[in-house]
């Protein structure tokens, strides 16, 4: 997987900061090998599943100094 991720920060007053960040994860796409085993075919899942998967972040912070 690789991520990337960005923020900024903001004072919105005296002593006053607020914080905004956000990420995104980009995973490699994987598809399923059929397998011939009987056994354990039934718990797996089924053959040629393609697994995808994407990841956003977003935080907010607040931090006051006094």
């Amino acid at each position: 997987s690789d991520s990337v991720g960005a923020g900024a920060r903001y004072l919105a007053m005296k002593d006053l900061y607020v914080t905004l960040g956000f990420s995104r994860t980009f995973y490699e796409e994987v598809t399923n090998d059929p397998i011939d085993d009987e056994v354990f075919q039934p718990l797996l899942s089924p053959n040629g599943e393609t697994f995808t998967k994407r990841v956003y972040d977003l935080s907010l912070g607040v931090q006051y100094k006094f």
